[in-house]
């Protein structure tokens, strides 16, 4: 119950977190902007991650296995998508220096 209300919590406020960030993205300065959005994709994807990773296998142990494996290839997907975008970010910050 505490990691439901818990990840509840966590997704209202990562929404208003990008809120924010799409309100006054364009006042900041570009390299404000790229820390920001580093730092999203740093916190966002491991605890998306975490969550469906969490309920595959609440669901497995329930045996209720078409959403185990739908949870489950969500959570490789989210990682894999994390892993790039972060990657590329990355890389385009290390062409661009």
């Amino acid at each position: 119950m505490f990691l439901m209300i818990f990840f509840s919590v966590a997704a209202i406020l990562a929404l208003a977190g990008v809120l924010v960030f799409v309100a006054t993205s364009g006042r900041l300065s570009a390299d404000t902007r790229r820390k920001i959005e580093l730092g999203l994709i740093v916190v966002f994807y491991p605890i998306c991650v975490f969550f469906m990773s969490w309920r595959a296998f609440d669901s497995f142990v329930q045996q209720h296995w078409v959403t185990a494996v739908l949870s489950a290839g969500l959570a490789v997907f989210l990682g894999a998508d994390g892993y790039q975008k972060l990657r590329s970010r990355l890389l385009s910050d290390r062409v661009a220096t």
